[in-house]
């Protein structure tokens, strides 16, 4: 099934806040997180590199955000699995034990499709499970988009929404410590937009877009960087890096 855009109407005026100490969201009675990578344990262990199954782990993490946000329903950013253009063993047994919490514990799931999604629909039975390309939430006063990040949106997205928020970079602060060593911290990346850029890559005279969100890894096995990955994040300025703790770097 070819995935689409889906609206999600609110009654309520806009209401989006960041999670203190959580790699995530909160939108409306949504619960917001991105670049879960179910399965990367084999594709590692490919390359020699073995790391114990995390799935258990994941899920009671996921858990631990439902309790902390009160929130019914639940929006993945993409990247629920690992592999690119196939299915592996890890996902076949793992995702569908992922999505079955998620059906179980929350009245809706939503999921942007990314870049490692391929073929995400034969894992998914559930009916309250719904994959899709993106997806706007419409307030009474506001429209906000989603979507992976790993490509541009439809110009829809852009022109209606006056915020996207994406997954996808892993976004982290990155910095060297006393010894010399670098190291990261998982950061929301938050920044305005070159209108200049936008309206030249997406042949654009007018659009309501000023405002881009980057969610960090749900799955902290993943360092980051603080590379702009995909079209969207191209287009950013002005980007703060807010840490988990609500402390703003450089």
């Amino acid at each position: 099934m070819k995935s689409k855009q889906i609206v999600q109407k609110f009654n309520e005026n806009f209401d989006l806040r960041l999670v203190k100490g959580s790699p995530c969201l909160i939108v409306g009675d949504f619960l917001v997180i991105s670049d879960i990578h179910l399965g990367f344990e084999e594709n590692l262990s490919k390359k020699g590199i073995f790391v114990p199954d995390r799935t258990n782990d994941l899920i009671k993490k996921l858990s631990q955000m439902r309790v902390k946000t009160k929130r019914k329903n639940l929006l993945v950013l993409g990247d629920l699995k690992d592999s690119y253009n196939r299915i592996n063993k890890n996902e076949w047994r793992n995702v569908p034990i992922f999505l079955r919490y998620c059906s179980n514990n929350f009245e809706k799931v939503i999921i942007t499709k990314g870049n490692h999604d391929s073929m995400l629909e034969r894992l998914n039975v559930f009916k309250n499970v719904v994959i899709v390309k993106e997806l706007v939430f419409e307030f009474k006063d506001k429209k906000i988009g989603f979507i992976h990040g790993h490509s541009w949106p439809s110009k829809k997205l852009i022109k209606e929404c006056e915020i996207i928020v994406i997954g996808h970079s892993h976004p982290s602060y990155v910095f060297k410590n006393h010894l010399g060593q670098i190291n990261t911290m998982s950061a929301w990346f938050i920044g305005g937009v070159n209108k200049s850029f936008l309206t030249k890559a997406m042949k654009l005279n007018e659009f309501k877009l000023n405002k881009l969100i980057v969610l960090p890894c749900f799955n902290d096995f993943f360092s980051g960087s603080d590379e702009k990955l995909g079209p969207l994040m191209k287009a950013m300025k002005d980007v703060k890096k807010v840490l988990l703790d609500f402390e703003i770097v450089d």
